[in-house]
């Protein structure tokens, strides 16, 4: 689906999590987030939980590369076309443990 969106977390051993953001509605504006809660990654749309994995990863600080809204490995060619706003990348956040 052209409308679907994913989010990817690989370390430095190359092991990957890749969880779905799920369809998304491009009329309106939507909130994603990518959690991390010991070894469970989770994604959010709008609040409501798309998917989890369960997987441990090595998360630690490197030169790699970060990437949002695109996907390094398959060229700039593969961008999302679409507005961000808001960007946050924090080691500790706020804990919300409901949906909204």
């Amino acid at each position: 689906n052209s409308n679907s969106l994913v989010a990817k977390v690989s370390d430095a051993a190359s092991n990957n999590v890749i969880l779905s953001l799920g369809a998304t509605d491009t009329s309106i504006w939507n909130h994603y987030a990518l959690v991390r809660q010991n070894n469970t990654f989770t994604t959010y749309r709008n609040g409501v939980r798309v998917a989890a994995e369960n997987r441990s990863l090595n998360l630690a600080p490197s030169s790699g590369n970060v990437v949002i809204g695109g996907n390094v490995s398959l060229g700039s060619n593969r961008s999302v076309n679409a507005y961000m706003d808001d960007i946050r990348i924090t080691k500790a956040a706020n804990k919300i443990v409901l949906e909204f």
